[in-house]
């Protein structure tokens, strides 16, 4: 269903295309220089630590299914905010995990909270451009979206070389 976007709408849908886009790209790849320091932190096995990497990507990949559903019916932009509210919340959470089983629950929440945003982006794409500004639009999510896993382990690495791992979830 194609919608009117007004120039000064579009903007905003730029910018937002270039910030979310960047975040699901950090959103593995910042905390894997932490990996160790959480390995330490929770007294756990490398496995554990993995796993919560793995868990959060099966909360993206389902949270898709079901959050483009949901979002065709009761519109983007409540998902937008729903989504992003809780994908800052949980990340809060994630701070003050008191074990690796509640840290690996925060990822899986994660998870399924940014599948929000990644798939209304995708949706508002087609929704609001068409043409010559649907290609730029694309160009713009995927040069953001690349940028993340790129940029991610840097920033990920000096916030925890500075602060601790707890700061990737701060970032979040």
């Amino acid at each position: 269903m194609k919608i009117h976007c007004s120039p000064a709408e579009k903007k905003h849908i730029y910018l937002l295309f270039f910030l979310v886009p960047f975040l699901l790209g950090t959103c593995i790849d910042l905390y894997v220089p932490s990996l160790p320091a959480i390995m330490v932190y929770f007294h756990t096995s490398q496995h554990w630590v993995q796993l919560s990497i793995a868990l959060y990507m099966l909360g993206y990949g389902v949270g898709q299914i079901f959050l483009g559903i949901i979002s065709d019916k009761f519109g983007r932009k409540k998902i937008l905010v729903i989504a992003g509210l809780i994908f800052t919340l949980v990340s809060f959470g994630a701070v003050f995990a008191s074990n690796i089983y509640i840290l690996i629950l925060c990822r899986v929440l994660q998870g399924l909270a940014i599948a929000g945003p990644g798939v209304v982006f995708r949706a508002i794409t087609t929704d609001c451009f068409s043409g010559l500004e649907l290609t730029k639009a694309v160009t713009c999510i995927s040069i953001s979206w690349s940028l993340g896993p790129i940029l991610g382990p840097v920033i990920g690495g000096y916030l925890q070389h500075y602060l601790s791992w707890q700061a990737d979830f701060y970032f979040f």
